[in-house]
C-alpha cells in the first residue's frame, strides 16, 4: 500500500515520528473501511521534504500546460554527451512515479551507450 501526503498535511507529518504516522494512517484506514484494518508489520516513510535536492517536489500534470512537451525539452541530451532522465522528464504517463524515474533511465542509458559505440574511451596497452 502506498499512501501520498501533501501540502501543509506533509510538513507536519514530517515532523513526527513514524509510529505515530502509521497510526495515523491506519485510523484514517478503519474509519474509509473497517474496524477490523490492522497496523502493518513493516512499513518505510519517506521525508521528501528534507531531502536536500528533491526538497518535497515531484512533477505533475498541471492544468494548462503541455507537460509532455516540456518533458520532451527537458529530456534532450545535450550534444549527445550530457543526458537527463527522471520522472521529470516521462511523457508515458508515469511521471512523478519511480517508474517513470527508472523507464527514462533506461532510456538515457541506452542513449548513451549508442552516442559513444564505435568510439574507444579506453585504450590499454600492453607492456613488452
Amino acid at each position: 500500500m502506498t499512501a501520498w501526503i501533501g501540502g501543509s498535511a506533509a510538513e507536519t507529518m514530517e515532523g513526527m515520528d513514524d509510529t505515530d504516522i502509521v497510526e495515523q494512517v491506519v485510523s484514517n484506514l478503519k474509519m474509509m473501511f473497517a474496524s477490523d484494518v490492522v497496523s502493518p508489520t513493516k512499513f518505510m516513510i519517506t521525508r521528501w521534504g528534507q531531502d536536500e535536492y528533491a526538497k518535497g517536489s515531484y512533477s505533475f500534470r498541471s492544468v494548462g500546460r503541455d507537460f509532455d512537451g516540456i518533458a520532451e525539452k527537458l529530456s534532450r541530451s545535450v550534444d549527445n554527451k550530457v543526458f537527463f532522465a527522471g520522472e521529470h522528464t516521462s511523457k508515458s504517463g508515469w511521471a512523478g512515479t519511480a517508474v517513470g524515474a527508472y523507464e527514462t533511465g533506461e532510456a538515457a542509458g541506452n542513449a548513451m551507450a549508442k552516442s559513444i559505440s564505435g568510439n574507444v574511451l579506453v585504450k590499454v596497452l600492453k607492456n613488452n
